[in-house]
């Protein structure tokens, strides 16, 4: 049983009763109990890769979830008391504390809220990758294609109109800050980086606190559907996707496609792939393969995963190629735009720089079609894309692995086409017991 799948919705629905009534015990409110259910929901949707082999383990990991979500609730709390105290929300009296505190809270919220839904996308985007999420700016930069300094004036402007915004709520002026900005006074900037620090709070409360309030946010990140598409070896698949989109799997291949509202998501894990992608301007169809993104809003291209390399051609229309860093974080490439006709080789390993050819590519995805087409291509990466249409082992000896391989063959006549090897190569090709093939060098 495996998360997204009929079985398991199946089994979470039967299992909500149970899970109501413990959040019911911790919590005392059934309003507050139902928002929790809902959440564990969303958090166990998440995790697309998720499986177990028996009812016990799916419950288990359940309620796992669920006893994360009160840690994490009570936590908020904590951060929300603070996050009050340090915007200068207070109560109006000792014996309404709560009822006070809590509409001063909620007050507060729906400022910040109506800020960030105001929000050009961008912006928007910056702000919440850096003060909730944590993101360098660096990496928010190649992210969204603009320039670091792009980036930091982004984040100080909206760290202003939420400032500003709260003031206005409170019927206060920002004066303090001016004061501090003219006489340099340490205590007030220190101030100043409190209330930053608290509206990063706030943020976070606002998206995730569960308090009812609107979260155009929360909206954003569900899950609206998923599914992980998987070929075997030797079959190619066809697939439309909810929207009208239509991929085609390359033998042996995998990708994992998760549709949320501001964005359709697909990760490609094993193979290659060919999409067709149907236009929808307010939700970007991007395609993630090792350390590319590729972006698109309607366009047919395809994305492979070769042994020393990402490979994207574009048949129609144009994508964008942004590079989401190597295994420490860091860009060493800026985006690359691709239009119909081209193609980009970028190589696997990440620690080496080096600026990306854009190629012209006369036919893309060839596969599709049953033909495979190599261009000074070592004999062991060859072996290895042939092995996605053959249950039989391809071993190629070491002594051979870097010899150059150019030509188009025909997948069916695959077996052939590497017994006439030996015929352009100093190569011997032996058939074995197993209905192996193995490639070693000719013995002299």
């Amino acid at each position: 049983m495996r998360v997204g799948s009929p079985a398991f919705s199946d089994f979470f629905e039967h299992l909500q009763p149970q899970l109501l009534r413990f959040f019911l015990r911790r919590v005392g409110n059934a309003e507050e109990a139902r928002d929790l259910c809902q959440e564990t929901w969303l958090r166990i949707t998440e995790q697309a890769t998720s499986s177990w082999s028996s009812d016990e383990q799916a419950r288990a990991y359940v309620f796992t979830v669920a006893d994360h979500l009160l840690i994490d609730m009570a936590r908020r709390r904590g951060v929300e008391s603070n996050a009050m105290r340090d915007m200068g929300i207070r109560s109006q009296g000792k014996n309404d504390t709560d009822v006070a505190e809590g509409l001063s809270y909620r007050q507060a919220l729906h400022a910040v809220d109506d800020v960030l839904h105001t929000l050009p996308e961008r912006k928007r985007d910056a702000f919440i990758r850096h003060r909730l999420h944590g993101e360098r700016q660096d990496g928010i930069a190649a992210t969204l294609g603009v320039s670091i300094n792009t980036v930091e004036r982004d984040i100080m402007q909206v760290d202003s109109l939420l400032e500003d915004a709260l003031h206005r709520w409170r019927g206060t002026t920002p004066a303090a800050s001016v004061y501090a900005a003219a006489n340099g006074s340490a205590a007030l900037s220190a101030k100043g980086s409190r209330r930053r620090r608290s509206l990063s709070a706030l943020l976070g409360l606002v998206v995730f606190a569960g308090t009812g309030i609107p979260s155009w946010y929360l909206w954003r990140q569900r899950v609206q559907w998923q599914d992980t598409i998987t070929s075997q070896i030797g079959n190619m698949l066809n697939r439309t996707l909810p929207d009208g989109s239509q991929i085609q799997l390359d033998a042996d291949s995998r990708v994992a496609i998760t549709y949320r509202a501001h964005m359709r998501h697909a990760l490609l894990q094993q193979g290659a792939a060919f999409f067709s992608v149907q236009t929808d301007s307010e939700r970007p169809f991007v395609v993630e393969a090792d350390s590319l993104q590729v972006r698109v809003v309607g366009t047919q291209f395809s994305v492979g995963l070769e042994p020393q390399a990402i490979v994207v051609e574009v048949e129609e229309g144009v994508v964008q190629v942004v590079p989401t860093g190597d295994s420490s974080g860091e860009v060493k490439q800026t985006a690359v735009t691709l239009q119909a006709g081209e193609r980009l080789r970028v190589p696997r390993n990440a620690s080496i720089a080096q600026t990306w050819q854009v190629e012209k590519n006369t036919a893309t995805a060839t596969w599709r079609h049953g033909d495979l087409i190599f261009d000074r291509e070592r004999l062991a990466n060859v072996a290895a894309r042939l092995q996605r249409y053959s249950t039989h082992r391809i071993d190629i000896d070491s002594q051979v692995q870097a010899l150059q391989v150019s030509g188009r063959m025909r997948v069916r006549d695959a077996r052939n086409w590497l017994t006439g090897l030996s015929q352009v190569l100093p190569v011997q090709v032996s058939d074995q017991a197993d209905g192996s093939i193995r490639v070693h060098a000719r013995h002299q």
